[in-house]
Protein backbone atom coordinates (compact mmCIF):
# COMPACT_ATOMS: atom_id res chain seq x y z
CA UNK A 1 0.00 0.00 0.00
CA UNK A 2 1.11 3.55 -0.41
CA UNK A 3 0.73 6.42 1.90
CA UNK A 4 -1.06 9.12 -0.35
CA UNK A 5 -0.16 13.37 -0.60
CA UNK A 6 -1.84 15.92 -0.65
CA UNK A 7 -0.62 16.59 -4.58
CA UNK A 8 -2.08 13.38 -5.75
CA UNK A 9 -5.65 14.00 -4.60
CA UNK A 10 -7.99 15.95 -7.52
CA UNK A 11 -9.26 18.97 -7.18
CA UNK A 12 -13.23 18.55 -8.85
CA UNK A 13 -15.18 21.76 -9.13
CA UNK A 14 -18.18 22.02 -7.13
CA UNK A 15 -20.33 22.78 -10.60
CA UNK A 16 -20.40 18.98 -10.69
CA UNK A 17 -22.75 16.84 -9.57
CA UNK A 18 -22.13 14.19 -6.58
CA UNK A 19 -22.18 11.23 -9.37
CA UNK A 20 -19.50 12.93 -11.76
CA UNK A 21 -17.61 14.24 -8.61
CA UNK A 22 -17.21 10.66 -6.88
CA UNK A 23 -16.23 9.06 -10.92
CA UNK A 24 -13.29 11.71 -10.97
CA UNK A 25 -12.52 11.07 -7.36
CA UNK A 26 -9.40 8.70 -6.14
CA UNK A 27 -10.30 5.25 -5.25
CA UNK A 28 -8.61 5.11 -1.92
CA UNK A 29 -8.20 3.33 1.75
CA UNK A 30 -9.75 6.03 4.55
CA UNK A 31 -8.83 4.40 8.07
CA UNK A 32 -8.29 0.95 6.51
CA UNK A 33 -11.93 1.02 4.62
CA UNK A 34 -12.41 1.37 0.99
CA UNK A 35 -13.09 5.05 -0.01
CA UNK A 36 -13.43 7.84 -2.67
CA UNK A 37 -11.41 11.06 -1.88
CA UNK A 38 -11.04 14.29 -3.67
CA UNK A 39 -10.81 18.13 -2.65
CA UNK A 40 -14.07 20.08 -3.50
CA UNK A 41 -13.48 23.78 -4.93
CA UNK A 42 -16.31 26.13 -5.35
CA UNK A 43 -17.03 27.68 -7.99
CA UNK A 44 -15.58 30.84 -8.51
CA UNK A 45 -16.56 32.53 -5.25
CA UNK A 46 -13.41 33.46 -3.20
CA UNK A 47 -15.26 33.54 0.19
CA UNK A 48 -15.65 29.95 0.01
CA UNK A 49 -13.00 27.58 0.78
CA UNK A 50 -11.66 24.01 -0.73
CA UNK A 51 -12.94 21.26 1.58
CA UNK A 52 -11.47 17.70 1.54
CA UNK A 53 -14.24 15.15 0.50
CA UNK A 54 -14.17 11.13 2.11
CA UNK A 55 -17.01 8.96 0.65
CA UNK A 56 -16.34 5.14 2.31
CA UNK A 57 -18.07 1.94 0.54
CA UNK A 58 -19.17 1.20 3.20
CA UNK A 59 -20.37 3.40 6.56
CA UNK A 60 -17.34 4.28 8.69
CA UNK A 61 -18.38 3.48 12.56
CA UNK A 62 -17.03 7.20 13.43
CA UNK A 63 -18.08 9.29 10.43
CA UNK A 64 -20.73 7.40 8.83
CA UNK A 65 -21.10 7.56 4.91
CA UNK A 66 -19.39 11.35 4.48
CA UNK A 67 -16.39 12.63 6.29
CA UNK A 68 -15.44 16.79 4.71
CA UNK A 69 -14.32 19.23 6.30
CA UNK A 70 -12.40 22.53 5.19
CA UNK A 71 -10.19 22.09 8.05
CA UNK A 72 -7.18 19.91 6.66
CA UNK A 73 -3.82 19.45 6.22
CA UNK A 74 -1.33 16.54 5.64
CA UNK A 75 1.61 16.98 8.34
CA UNK A 76 3.08 13.50 6.85
CA UNK A 77 2.26 11.74 3.84
CA UNK A 78 -0.93 9.86 4.25
CA UNK A 79 -1.71 10.81 7.41
CA UNK A 80 -4.80 13.24 7.08
CA UNK A 81 -5.34 16.13 9.89
CA UNK A 82 -8.24 17.96 10.29
CA UNK A 83 -10.33 20.10 12.86
CA UNK A 84 -8.29 22.74 15.50
CA UNK A 85 -7.12 19.77 17.32
CA UNK A 86 -5.46 18.01 14.68
CA UNK A 87 -7.37 14.81 14.39
CA UNK A 88 -6.27 12.02 12.33
CA UNK A 89 -7.46 9.79 9.48
CA UNK A 90 -4.91 7.56 7.33
CA UNK A 91 -4.99 7.71 3.94
CA UNK A 92 -3.61 5.11 1.30
CA UNK A 93 -3.80 3.67 -2.12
Amino acid sequence: MKSLSLEEIPVISQKFSEKEALKKALNCYADNKKAKIFISKPNDNSFLEEKIVIVWDKKHDEFGKIFTTKYFSFSKKGILEWGHENNQIIIYK
